[in-house]
């Protein structure tokens, strides 16, 4: 090549070799993450590069009409200002779905491989390309919404099974489905919930389903508490874990995305609330393990009651006779009591007694005349042991499952970890 020519192209490529593969996006996002102190830092990510027209691919229906698939959510407690589903091990590794428009279907798998680790079994890893390639609405890597119909029927697959391909693949048919909810709902009969009743969901039902709009500044986040708020279609399914009333200027979301552990904080951020319309259709499962005695049998009588441990529940089946547990309480806080029931035909009563189950200090059915819930309110004047009978109004059921706590919520402390 002639040294003139070689020079020549050389002079034309500098100006493509100085200039950032996003177009100086990340440079003028930088700056006005200076200029404006915002609480939150970015950088590139794989889902910079890939961008946010080919990763949010939520598609709100038509007929969208939350109403129709909500239950009130119980009010008989005060919510901590600290959850964190994550923190306890209770939420499944982070996935990425490349480029392949089906958060929807990372969505809609979270909040089930979630409710299998707080009901006590092992990390299920679910497949999200069955919902793809299988579902009956014609979605896929171009969109979708919430596909919970198909965890009731034929139920969730296994990712061993039908592994994902971040691609519209044929369906693999004879996969067996060995995990089901027995329904679900929209934590608000609003398309947009508030933060009140998207946190009662995540509290009594685990990890929810929730939308955004996630928006070009959204795809380059790295870390802190994003604040940025754009206004914009809702695009994309994340699954929320948890929040944090002390997190940036107001309170955040913890959320765990579907975009690979090289965005955010190893694949989670946090999110203000009210920004990006977090949380806009939030929905939550009904996770029911299958009938019968559940692993903290026999707890049938004071002398064998099962440990309850402080702000931490335990989900059970009032499958043949009462349970009874036992815990200490100490002076410095006040204590919450509270069973509650995931189906309406596991109606339980509490009772609380001394320590050796003889004498009894107080009973509740239906807390604030809610059938699906029964609580009582202790605040020890020294530390004392306690246990609690739970016994069915309506007899027994293996169908019959409940979650209990014994949850701290006004202490001495500014606030309580669970």
């Amino acid at each position: 090549m002639k040294p003139l020519l070689m020079i020549g192209l050389l002079i034309v490529a500098l100006p493509l070799l100085a200039s950032p593969p996003d177009g100086g996006e990340l440079e003028r996002l930088q700056r006005l993450v200076q200029d404006r102190d915002l609480p939150f830092t970015v950088g590139p990510t794989e889902a910079s590069r890939l961008g946010v027209e080919n990763l949010a691919g939520l598609r709100v229906p038509r007929d969208f009409n939350p109403a129709a698939r909500h239950r009130p959510l119980p009010t008989f407690f005060d919510l901590p200002g600290l959850w964190n589903w994550a923190e306890q091990g209770k939420v499944s590794a982070v996935a990425n779905q490349r480029n392949c428009g089906a958060c929807w279907a990372f969505a809609t798998i979270g909040p089930l491989e979630a409710a299998i680790l707080i009901a006590g079994g092992p990390e299920a890893n679910l497949s999200e390309q069955a919902l793809v390639s299988c579902n009956p609405w014609g979605w896929g890597c171009d969109g979708g919404w919430w596909a919970f119909d198909m965890l009731v029927e034929p139920g969730a697959a296994l990712e061993s099974c039908q592994p994902y391909k971040a691609a519209d693949v044929a369906c693999q048919a004879n996969c067996d489905h060995p995990h089901r909810i027995a329904g679900w709902g929209y934590a608000s009969p609003w398309d947009m919930p508030t933060v009140e009743q998207i946190k009662t969901a995540i509290l009594l039902y685990g990890p929810v389903a929730g939308a955004l709009h996630a928006s070009r500044a959204f795809s380059f986040y790295k870390s802190g508490v994003f604040t940025l708020d754009e206004e914009g279609e809702i695009n994309h399914g994340i699954t929320i874990v948890g929040w944090d009333d002390a997190k940036g200027p107001g309170g955040a979301w913890r959320i765990k995305n579907s975009w690979g552990t090289d965005w955010g904080e190893e694949g989670y951020a946090w999110v203000g609330y009210g920004v990006l319309d977090m949380g806009y259709a939030a929905a939550y499962i009904l996770y029911q393990e299958t009938g019968g005695e559940d692993a903290y049998e026999p707890n049938n009588d004071p002398a064998s009651a099962t440990p309850l441990e402080i702000g931490v529940p335990q989900d059970h089946t009032l499958a043949a006779d009462p349970d009874w547990f036992a815990f200490r309480l100490g002076p410095e806080c006040t204590y919450q009591i509270y069973t509650f029931n995931f189906l309406s035909e596991a109606d339980t009563v509490i009772e609380l007694y001394d320590a050796a189950g003889t004498k009894r200090l107080a009973s509740n059915d239906d807390c604030q005349m809610d059938t699906t819930v029964s609580c009582l309110f202790v605040t020890p004047g020294a530390p004392t042991d306690y246990t609690l009978k739970v016994d069915g109004v309506f007899g027994y059921d293996p169908a019959h499952r409940y979650r209990i706590e014994v949850k701290p919520i006004r202490c001495s402390a500014d606030r309580v970890r669970p």
